[in-house]
Order: C-alpha cells, then structure tokens, then sequence
C-alpha cells in the first residue's frame, strides 16, 4: 500500500521497519514531512502528525 504524500513523491507505509529498529538503538529519532504549501488547513498538519507517529 503506498501513501501517497504528493503527486510527486510518496512513502510506503511498510517501510517504517527501519524506524522501529532504530528506535531500539538511538535514544531520539526524528522525522520530517513537508505538507505543501498549498495546505489551508492546520488539522492537515496534525493528521500528517499523528501518521507519522512510530
């Protein structure tokens, strides 16, 4: 399943294996998302939040 973050680029849900084992190892992990400019709406960004959540 893919989820799509934009017309241009997405990111595969699965792929979040890596994370989980670097969370077993790193004390803090980070991640970053780019919204788009054209997001009107601040609950956009919480929704892109909380998906990214691990």
């Amino acid at each position: 399943m893919r989820k799509l973050i934009s017309k241009k680029f997405g990111a595969l849900l699965r792929g979040n294996w890596f994370l989980r084992l670097t969370k077993q190892y790193a004390k803090k992990i980070g991640l970053s998302f780019h919204v788009g400019s054209q997001c009107m709406h601040p609950i956009s960004y919480t929704k892109g939040i909380e998906e990214m959540v691990i």
